[in-house]
């Protein structure tokens, strides 16, 4: 067993790769193929299904990169959510468009687990089992089909972000960083690549060793972001133009009637997983926030374990900044109404953020449990011996907080069970929605 735990522990990608068949939605597709309730929000459901037409028209039409038959004509590179150099358009070439978007989300939480772990690992400096934790967090969570790879690679461009700006950076950091930057540009809602530019720029200005290094650590952090921008110019360009058309501009952007009740309801996300009393409205958009009972207990113990070095502090401000930040995006919602430009941007998409958030402060805590302070610069296994003793006070206490929020969701979801399964339970005929709720 020893053996078998160094060998995944040097290879985290097979322990990724195995966890993806029961990632969502890949296990529901799974079990139920084209019945699964996966979210599939502008994929399949718009007038014109990206998966669909761009091979469509290929073949009929020849490569063009401007679409003729649709209304008076679209640039094709603006003319999606995202970008026709995704991963699931080019697949949907070869295969069809179904098991493109199924191979496309598969993908999708393989790199979510494993850059995740790999963050963790080389930025935080955790022990395995918390990298792994906070991997498998972050393979079981759900990214939005339709966002693409923007959110879910954060962790990855945080951690080239930072070591292409460090004093002792090679060429081939900056290279890597510029590649994966422009990767995200062509495969992810722009907007979510462009908050997490600004986020990745804090959070190098955050992590860098001393201030005399600052200046320079940023500039090798531009260097990086703008090729990386460069390489994807003709994307971000025809976007960018495309804006003063975009039919978003001519939204009626009418003020919430509750806006802190909504942004409580995001933040109470982490906390709750299913909907429970005035939690009612809780958005699928932004992916899984919840983190599971054991996540929440850790988490809660995350906000009393030390933090000696700038980046365990870092993470904990992400968290804090990401839901400080949507409740700003929510106030100034009704002041964009007076803005052409901005008009069509979305700062609420900042809580797509949070799971990684989220799965940061979890394994730093189980980190904490299982050796002392998070990892960082000079802090080694025997680092926090001096508050070993209260561990067991805190970990019961977070346990407590878990216990807590777990109550009525479990009262929510047995009540649910109830109703679906007053005619008894057909394994042979389950519908998707109650093989939700038992797994719930």
């Amino acid at each position: 067993m020893a053996r078998v735990a160094a060998y995944l522990a040097k290879r985290p990608w097979l322990v990724y790769l195995g966890l993806t068949p029961l990632a969502h939605p890949i296990l529901e597709i799974i079990l139920f193929g084209e019945r699964a309730l996966q979210t599939a929000h502008d994929v399949f459901d718009d007038d014109v299904p990206r998966l669909f037409s761009i091979p469509a028209d290929w073949r009929a039409f020849g490569p063009s990169l401007w679409d003729t038959h649709l209304t008076g004509g679209n640039a094709l590179l603006a003319q999606f959510a995202l970008p026709p150099l995704a991963p699931d358009v080019l697949l949907s070439f070869v295969v069809p468009p179904y098991l493109a978007y199924t191979l496309n989300a598969a993908l999708m939480a393989f790199l979510a687990g494993l850059c995740m772990h790999v963050f963790l690992r080389g930025s935080l400096r955790l022990p395995t089992i918390a990298c792994f934790a906070g991997g498998v967090l972050a393979v079981f969570g759900f990214w939005h089909y339709i966002l693409g790879y923007a959110a879910l690679m954060a962790p990855l461009a945080l951690l080239w972000s930072e070591r292409a700006a460090a004093a002792d950076a090679r060429r081939g950091d900056a290279v890597r960083l510029a590649l994966l930057v422009a990767f995200l540009a062509i495969s992810s809602q722009v907007q979510v690549v462009a908050i997490l530019a600004a986020v990745a720029l804090v959070w190098t200005l955050v992590t860098v060793p001393s201030a005399r290094e600052a200046a320079g650590g940023i500039a090798r952090w531009f260097r990086g972001w703008i090729a990386g921008a460069l390489l994807a110019a003709p994307v971000l360009l025809t976007l960018f133009v495309a804006v003063a058309e975009s039919q978003r501009t001519i939204w009626v952007i009418d003020p919430l009637a509750d806006p802190i009740g909504q942004w409580l309801t995001d933040a109470g996300a982490i906390v709750f997983g299913v909907p429970v009393g005035a939690l009612d409205r809780l958005n699928p958009l932004y992916g899984t926030i919840f983190p599971g009972v054991a996540g929440v207990a850790l988490l809660a113990v995350s906000l009393a374990i030390p933090r000696p070095d700038r980046r365990s502090r870092a993470a904990l401000g992400l968290l804090v900044g990401v839901l400080l930040a949507d409740l700003v995006g929510i106030l100034v919602l009704p002041l964009q109404a007076d803005s052409s430009l901005l008009r069509s941007f979305q700062f609420v998409r900042v809580l797509h953020l949070a799971p990684v958030a989220v799965a940061m402060n979890v394994a730093l805590a189980l980190a904490w449990l299982v050796r002392g302070a998070p990892g960082g610069e000079g802090i080694g296994d025997g680092a926090g011996a001096g508050v070993s003793k209260a561990r067991p006070a805190v970990a019961v206490a977070g346990l407590l907080a878990a216990g807590v929020a777990f109550l009525p969701q479990a009262s929510t979801i047995w009540r649910s069970l109830n109703r679906r399964l007053d005619d008894g339970l057909d394994l042979a005929r389950l519908e998707p929605a109650t093989a939700g709720w038992l797994l719930a």
